[in-house]
């Protein structure tokens, strides 16, 4: 029985690229994020533009595994089951390893995925899109730099996590490595943030809760800077308090509601991803292969991180109308 499934999978695999309909899955990361929503609009946008190209109708499915490893290994295995003819995949950290075993096996059946973000190593994706995490992190430790003007004495690093506060140090390496997962590398991180030391690390849910119960302690530093690892710790929209003996706010990562933030100068940089970009590109290689059999002269595209400043708000929401349109 199992035998006869995988027949009938492959001949349904083979019929895609003639079927005038030919469903995509994307496999995002969450449902939540409209980083995600961003990702899928790029990649539906492609393929409206190559609808003509190819006399089709690609149909492009929403899949969230709502930040779950299992949920989204399962989504993967059900791909065939569901009929899909290809798969764009924002995968969640902690799936790689188990990703990089399944998507070989679907791509021998001639079933083809392209993964967007962290690139999912020995995976065979036929494309992957993501940010190059060297200039991500370059922009990061430069604007450290130019914000701290030489006064700088500590930075003080913040962690989104649903599990409330949390003190952490460089031997929680794994910890750290989930926390500021795609964007740059532990190796990369200890470089930036290691001639600071000692320096504060915090796991928390939201900055407003944090800085209220701690705000005597904040009060006590001098000449320091912040540095959120996701905006989903500012999503709460509450203000940053004035400080100051503050030299600089910079958020990796963006949320369109950031702009508030930016407009008021409480953040003085965004650094993000062209996560537009990502689905954009990633899904034009995708179609390519399926109906062409092409294969992209170079399998992977690390695009340029975005910033964002107080000087340049406008474009930051501008963006994000274009991108959730």
């Amino acid at each position: 029985m199992r035998f006869i499934s995988y027949i009938a999978a492959v001949l349904f695999i083979a019929a895609s690229a003639y079927a005038d309909t030919v469903k995509i899955a994307f496999l995002a990361s969450d449902k939540l994020n409209p980083s995600n929503a961003a990702i899928f609009n790029g990649a539906r946008d492609a393929f409206k533009e190559l609808g003509s190209r190819f006399d089709k109708n690609f149909e492009l499915v929403y899949v969230s595994a709502d930040q779950s490893p299992q949920k989204q290994i399962n989504q993967v295995n059900n791909l065939f089951l569901n009929q899909y003819g290809g798969a764009i995949i924002y995968a969640v950290h902690g799936t790689q390893k188990e990703l990089s075993k399944l998507i070989p096996k679907l791509r021998e059946s001639g079933f083809f995925m392209a993964s967007v973000g962290a690139e999912i190593p020995d995976s065979q994706c036929v494309y992957h899109v993501g940010t190059d995490s060297d200039l991500f992190a370059q922009y990061l430790e430069r604007e450290i730099t130019i914000l701290g003007s030489g006064r700088l004495k500590e930075v003080l690093c913040y962690f989104h996590s649903l599990s409330g506060s949390k003190k952490l140090s460089l031997s929680d390496k794994a910890e750290i490595e989930k926390l500021i997962y795609p964007h740059i590398q532990f190796d990369q991180f200890e470089k930036i943030f290691k001639p600071f030391g000692p320096y504060k690390m915090v796991e928390m849910a939201h900055y407003a809760i944090y800085s209220q119960e701690n705000k005597v302690e904040i009060l006590r530093y001098d000449n320091y800077g912040e540095v959120f690892f996701s905006p989903e710790i500012l999503a709460s929209m509450a203000p940053i308090p004035n400080d100051s003996d503050r030299r600089f706010a910079i958020c990796l990562g963006a949320l369109p509601q950031l702009d508030f933030y930016l407009k008021t100068r409480q953040l003085d940089a965004v650094i993000f991803d062209d996560y537009y970009g990502w689905g954009y590109y990633g899904a034009r290689a995708l179609a390519e292969k399926i109906i062409e059999g092409t294969d992209a002269e170079n399998p992977k595209r690390l695009l340029r991180p975005l910033l964002a400043k107080p000087s340049t708000a406008k474009s930051f929401a501008d963006d994000w109308v274009r991108w959730l349109k």
